[in-house]
């Protein structure tokens, strides 16, 4: 080869080189969005599963709630019952 084939073919080869480190830089770009949009799409389905387990959870405490109050009447009611038959009895 000839001085100027061989400076030629340098050229050539550090063009190549540039264009290999221009699409490096470009795929490492769309693998960080990649990255990022996989995190949010993680983070948007971690927020769901957050709210329907809070709803789920305010739906638990409202039930409960209501259970303990029902459970407290009848007990009250119930107890009420008791003292009116006890005093009857006692009445005899």
């Amino acid at each position: 080869m000839t001085t100027p084939e061989m400076q030629q073919r340098i050229r050539d080869l550090e063009a190549r080189v540039a264009q290999a480190r221009s699409e490096l830089a470009a795929l490492e770009r769309e693998l960080e969005q990649a990255r990022a949009d996989a995190q949010h799409a993680e983070i948007d389905e971690l927020e769901h599963h957050l709210a329907d387990t809070e709803h789920k959870l305010d739906n638990l405490r409202n039930v409960a709630g209501d259970a303990w109050r029902e459970v407290t009447q009848l007990a009250g009611t119930a107890r009420q019952r008791l003292t009116d038959r006890l005093r009857k009895i006692s009445r005899r």
